[in-house]
């Protein structure tokens, strides 16, 4: 389960530094031929935030942030698959 969240984390912190490092200015993308992201997809980025087991061990969390819709917070029990979602947690 840790490792999951682990991987999670370091998948998206790589694909959030390649989105920020693809940032151009609209001068820069018509010369390279690269379309601007559409505002409609702005939505679909999130970024995990840092993972917390509880001191029993029983219970993971973890927050969740959107670039639009805001910050939730999710847990699960740890041997569940099964998560509880607190929006604007």
């Amino acid at each position: 389960m840790i490792r999951r969240l682990a991987l999670r984390s370091c998948v998206l912190a790589v694909a959030g530094t390649s989105l920020g490092a693809q940032r151009t200015t609209p001068a820069t993308q018509v010369s390279n031929g690269k379309k601007p992201v559409p505002v409609a997809d702005w939505a679909k980025w999130e970024t995990l935030g840092q993972g917390s087991l509880s001191p029993d061990g029983k219970w993971v969390a973890w927050d969740l942030r959107r670039q639009v819709g805001g910050v939730e917070l999710r847990y699960r029990a740890v041997g569940d698959d099964a998560d509880k979602i607190v929006r604007l947690g």
